[in-house]
């Protein structure tokens, strides 16, 4: 047998989700990496198993080097032919390269130099090989932080009476996908489950839906669910404790209810207050994904479902794939899926795989989405910035409901606010928020912003909308007008009104700093929920509203539940919340919980007090009183 044999390397190709033989995807630092490197042999006695190492090399800095992942068969019978066709068909399959999975350090911004440095092979006996081929030079630049908190949403099915809520695999299937799939060099990632908001539980829909069309009273539903999405993060961002670039997205699970997914609106800017809804999934996570791809601005192409066009430069010979048909070989983008866990890598050929904003399967990124997301990413960082905080009681928060076909809507959340909120006032006067003082004079009015209409997918005619507005001294009253009718009101109740006219505070008003509360412990497995019960005073205005926000020692307040009244007596404490995560175990931690009275006007903190599971005490207090 010949003491050497030679290989051509014939390609170098540096892959984080999708990527072409230019290399032409940027590359981001911090971003998992996959280096493939195509080779041929020239000569070849019989096909020969090899190992490859890969050399990389910083401008002052020591040389690195990577070992390939598996073993590479260098095959006899791939001597001669047409180089870039062999190439084609190499890239089509993962394991017909030399592949190596760059380390952390490997990946830190900056250019870096990479050559195939050697291939030896693995059994004893074979020849050495020689290497024929050029290095590749790259850089990696800062990427993006992608921000998300996932809220699962806790609903109870009024025709069985069963309680469903996302899983952790709903949670892990999303964050997964988005790790690997967007152009982010780093997922900030949170979740939480919460009760429903009244009113948001099955049926979703009439029975016949559609991801294009699905219907009215999935309309309504998803409306209430916005809202209530959109009134936590209101909170969360107010209280300091969740950065103002969080997008925030729903998760709904039933086992026989499909809920269809949906964002409150496409924004043209970068505006992560956006929210998105969906259904929670094992499979793979492409469908909430596909949501918060919305949330950055991305639109339809029209493919699959009776998916609408809506984005005019989405281009027309990708026909809704990877990448161009009408590409060379050169420039043909594929996808990469590089795995993780248990999952190992995966080619997605471009001609194989949808852009991940059809309604076609299977779904991936696309070159022109990738490159899309990562431009309002980018914006993002740089441009989304926290307004200037006004003093307490300056500025009201309102989330809300409009419906333009029968000129309904509702106040769904009022409470004040230092933080202003991204959300403009819309340029269409149709729907607007009033403040009016005790003798009906108009303080002010503001008008909401409807949705985008190049979104031609989302339902127009009704939506859920937030808006922050001044909350001068005199205000008495909020009211909602829709195209002119009054649809909504919220004012100082009787008894409020009357107490605050003789001149006492909201914390004169109830006993509720007396209210006992409890922390149920599961019962039967380690699955079921955490209850915060509370016990209302018996002398109680149903025009005071309450927040309830819950933390683990030292951290930041979360909220937990919105503008409740003494019709709620349970509120689901999320396991998180109370148990310690890895590596101390899941157990048992103390847990503090406030709860936020308010008028809508002004609000007052009532309650505040420390729990592990099955005990709670207000601050002062002994346990047993």
């Amino acid at each position: 047998m010949q003491a050497t044999a030679t290989i051509k390397v014939l390609g170098i190709e540096v892959v984080q989700s999708i990527q072409n033989l230019r290399n032409e995807i940027p590359l981001l630092a911090g971003k998992e990496t996959v280096v493939r490197v195509y080779v041929r042999p020239t000569d070849l006695p019989a096909d020969m198993p090899v190992k490859g190492t890969l050399e990389l090399r910083r401008e002052g800095e020591q040389t690195s080097e990577a070992a390939s992942e598996v073993d590479f068969v260098l095959r006899k019978q791939d001597i001669g032919g047409d180089d870039p066709a062999f190439v084609a068909g190499q890239r089509r399959v993962f394991e017909r390269s030399l592949n190596f999975r760059l380390s952390p350090e490997q990946i830190r911004a900056g250019d870096v130099r990479i050559c195939l440095k050697g291939v030896a092979p693995s059994l004893q006996g074979d020849p050495k090989a020689v290497i024929q081929g050029d290095d590749l030079g790259v850089t990696f630049v800062p990427g993006p932080t992608l921000r998300v908190r996932a809220v699962g949403l806790r609903v109870r099915d009024p025709q069985t009476g069963d309680v469903h809520a996302p899983k952790p695999g709903h949670f892990k299937s999303l964050k997964s996908y988005l790790e690997r799939a967007f152009p982010v060099s780093r997922i900030e990632w949170s979740e939480i489950t919460v009760d429903a908001a009244a009113g948001f539980e099955p049926p979703y829909s009439e029975g016949t839906v559609s991801m294009a069309d699905p219907g009215p009273l999935w309309q309504k539903k998803f409306d209430i669910a916005c809202a209530q999405i959109m009134a936590i993060r209101a909170r969360d961002i107010d209280d300091g404790g969740v950065d103002l670039r969080t997008h925030y997205y729903g998760m709904v699970y039933h086992p026989d209810d499909f809920f269809v997914g949906a964002v409150s609106n496409v924004p043209d800017t970068p505006r992560p207050d956006i929210v998105g809804i969906g259904p929670a999934e094992l499979e793979d996570g492409s469908y909430g994904a596909h949501e918060l791809a919305h949330t950055l601005g991305r639109m339809h192409p029209g493919l699959c479902g009776g998916q609408r066009t809506e984005d005019p430069a989405f281009p027309a010979s990708y026909h809704g794939k990877l990448s161009s048909a009408d590409a060379d070989s050169d420039h043909l983008h594929h996808g990469l899926d590089v795995g993780g866990g248990l999952e190992r890598p995966q080619v997605l050929p471009s001609d194989e795989w949808y852009d991940l904003m059809t309604y076609c399967h299977p779904l991936w990124v696309s070159a022109y989405s990738y490159k899309g997301m990562l431009e309002r990413l980018v914006e993002e960082e740089g441009t989304v910035k926290p307004p200037a905080k006004g003093g307490a009681g300056k500025y009201l928060q309102i989330v809300g409901t409009y419906n333009l076909d029968d000129n309904k809507g509702a106040l769904s959340y009022v409470f004040p606010v230092r933080t202003l909120s991204l959300a403009p006032e819309g340029p269409e006067r149709r729907v607007l928020v009033v403040g009016l003082d005790a003798g009906g004079k108009k303080l002010f009015e503001s008008s909401v912003e409807l949705k985008r209409a190049a979104a031609t997918d989302l339902p127009h005619n009704s939506g859920a909308f937030q808006i922050t507005v001044p909350a001068p001294d005199k205000l008495s009253k909020l009211e909602l007008r829709v195209d002119g009718d009054l649809a909504d009101s919220r004012s100082l109740g009787g008894a409020i009104s009357a107490a605050l006219s003789n001149g006492k505070g909201l914390d004169e008003l109830s006993t509720f700093d007396k209210t006992a509360i409890s922390v149920s412990p599961p019962v039967t497995s380690p699955d079921d929920p955490l209850l915060l019960k509370i016990t209302w005073p018996k002398l109680y205005d149903r025009d005071l509203r309450h927040t309830v926000q819950a933390r683990l020692p030292g951290q930041k307040w979360q909220t937990i539940a919105v503008d409740i009244t003494d019709a709620t007596t349970d509120v689901v404490l999320d396991r998180r919340l109370v148990y310690l995560p890895a590596p101390e175990g899941k157990r048992p931690a103390s847990v503090d919980v406030q709860i936020l009275r308010s008028s809508g006007f002004s609000e007052t903190p009532i309650f505040e007090g420390t729990a592990t599971v099955g005990l709670m005490q207000a601050k002062g207090e002994s346990p047993d009183r």
